[in-house]
């Protein structure tokens, strides 16, 4: 009998399997490691931060060999350019560089600490972020700066140690968003400490922060409409009930950047093996979506309270359970209603109605593609297809 071999077997067979790149491209990682830890201490600085999204942009694109695989990568990105104009930052780039420094950096760590682990070759990749963190500091002359030169490779351990366990996709994208938002919220408690505030004034200075950031934005608005000698089309109310509900939902928001970002690093990692020929071809568990019928029921439920439950504190919890499975659920959602060759009466309807939803109100259209990837994953649980029962 022929002994089963183990998850963690199968994950050093994979490490073992992996075939170290050439010269040229490992000092192609090296080079955007470095540059993606050194940018985020240096992402207020306009030049900085412009000239690190083209250099992301063209190493994107010179992966992918394609425009429009490289929209995949943009839309975020440019998600964040438009958070960062109604943001009060003197650097409309600040968001969308540190985007990029997180997922390149998480996917190019990841990469060099796989192939380059042995005890000879591992001191001189951890020269790269030592180098980073001290030319940082050199050039901003604050450690608590320099510090977030480290967040790429926090991020970049979790991503190699989910692919030397073997995790399938959904299970390291999880694990990366994990680490990813506890080390952002280390990084902002001790940005805390360090102007004197407390943890308990946090909950306070977030929401002062979110309040005072609309109030502008719809002022500065509400200025341009007069120049243009047109009325306001909003009440002063409105203002009150945008930032309440950015407040409510803030959490999910935080929790869906981290997973949006690990599962985006994720995907450069596998694009990083191919096109570089570290391995001929990808396990099916490192690109399968596989999504659990408990998170499909959870999604649906949560979804379904925080619309009868008005403006309560459930509602509100509920709406933050929704959003944060909503990323993998839209994925699921996207693959049920683009996929497959043959396409019905029923998937036409359905592309349609994405379309206008994406156009006219995109939080209901992602809502609904996140409802649409939910629905098919209940129907294939409770009534799998034919052959699956033996037929």
């Amino acid at each position: 009998m022929t002994p089963q071999i183990t998850t963690e077997q199968k994950g050093a067979n994979f490490i073992d399997m992996l075939a170290p790149p050439d010269t040229a491209r490992t000092g192609v990682a090296a080079a955007v490691f470095f540059f993606s830890l050194l940018v985020l201490p240096l992402a207020e600085n306009h030049g900085v931060s412009l000239l690190f999204c083209v250099t992301s942009l063209v190493f994107l694109y010179l992966l992918v060999r394609s425009l429009f695989a490289m929209l995949f990568y943009l839309i975020p990105a440019v998600f964040l350019y438009g958070i960062s104009g109604v943001l009060p930052a003197g650097n409309p780039l600040l968001l969308p560089a540190s985007l990029f420094a997180l997922l390149l950096g998480g996917a190019c760590g990841a990469f060099l600490l796989l192939h380059y682990r042995d005890k000879k070759k591992l001191p001189l990749i951890a020269l790269l972020p030592l180098a980073a963190f001290l030319l940082a500091f050199l050039l901003t002359g604050d450690i608590f700066h320099a510090l977030l030169s480290l967040l790429p490779l926090v991020f970049a351990i979790a991503i190699a140690f989910a692919v030397a366990r073997y995790l399938p996709q959904t299970t390291a994208v999880v694990i990366g968003a994990g680490t990813l938002a506890a080390a952002l919220l280390i990084a902002g408690a001790i940005t805390l400490l360090r102007f004197g505030a407390s943890f308990s004034a946090l909950p306070a200075a977030a929401t002062g922060a979110i309040e005072n950031t609309i109030a502008s934005f719809f002022e500065t608005a509400s200025a341009l409409y007069a120049e243009a000698g047109i009325d306001f089309p909003f009440s002063a109310l409105v203002p009150q009930t945008v930032a309440a509900t950015l407040i409510n939902i803030s959490p999910a928001l935080f929790l869906v950047l981290c997973t949006v970002t690990a599962f985006y690093a994720w995907r450069v990692l596998m694009t990083l093996f191919l096109a570089f020929r570290s391995v001929p071809r990808l396990p099916l568990r490192f690109t399968a979506l596989n999504v659990s019928t408990e998170c499909a029921a959870i999604f649906l439920i949560a979804s379904l309270l925080s619309l009868v439950g008005g403006d309560g504190v459930f509602a509100a919890v509920c709406r933050n359970v929704a959003l944060v499975l909503e990323p993998i659920l839209v994925l699921a959602g996207l693959r049920v209603i683009l996929g497959g060759a043959a396409r019905s009466c029923l998937s036409f309807i359905l592309i349609l109605v994405l379309a206008y939803f994406l156009w006219s109100n995109p939080a209901a259209g992602f809502a609904v593609t996140a409802a649409v990837g939910a629905v098919r994953i209940l129907l294939a649980a409770f009534f799998p297809p034919s052959e699956e029962k033996g037929e």
